[in-house]
């Protein structure tokens, strides 16, 4: 018997959303509180806020901590998927996780925030597009990549990895 897994009502489930831990591989999760007005959306980069909180990764706030996981907890409302301001968010800062590619992507790319410079408006790269230059393309720290191929506009697979600082002991 065949099964057409493509169809309406199939046994092919849906890849996912942005925001989604994937494939039940161990991720290190923290809770912050949106700090920000507008919000934090899932699947977006977070960046450090004023406090121990977060806000969206821009062209101000730029010390990267992690993407922002949908938690099943918090329903869309209003048709927005995001965290609203003082909410608990949950970011994740290792492990793998799906994201809304905006450039096509190899396997073992780097992960990269673009900002657009005019508008502050942030997306997915990857090292295909171009290498990080800091400003508009901004390296994700430790060795986060893209796990498989992906074309721009589509969810793409990736590995957060966190950038592990030597310790001295006496």
């Amino acid at each position: 018997m065949s099964v057409d897994l493509g169809s309406v009502g199939g046994l092919e489930f849906d890849r996912g959303y942005a925001g989604q831990v994937i494939d039940g591989a161990l991720a290190i999760r923290r809770s912050r509180v949106v700090e920000a007005v507008a919000g934090l959306a899932w699947g977006a980069p977070a960046a450090q806020g004023a406090s121990d909180g977060c806000v969206p990764f821009d062209g101000t706030h730029t010390q990267f901590v992690g993407i922002a996981e949908k938690n099943p907890m918090h329903p869309i409302l209003g048709g927005v998927a995001a965290y609203a301001q003082y909410n608990s968010a949950t970011i994740v800062e290792e492990g793998p996780m799906l994201i809304l590619a905006a450039e096509n992507a190899r396997d073992g790319d780097e992960l990269l925030i673009l900002v657009d410079g005019g508008t502050g408006a942030v997306t997915w790269g990857a090292s295909q597009g171009g290498a990080a230059n800091g400003t508009t393309r901004v390296a994700t720290p430790g060795n986060c990549t893209y796990e498989g191929a992906a074309t721009a506009g589509s969810l793409a697979k990736v590995v957060l990895r966190a950038a592990r600082t030597a310790k001295t002991t006496t």
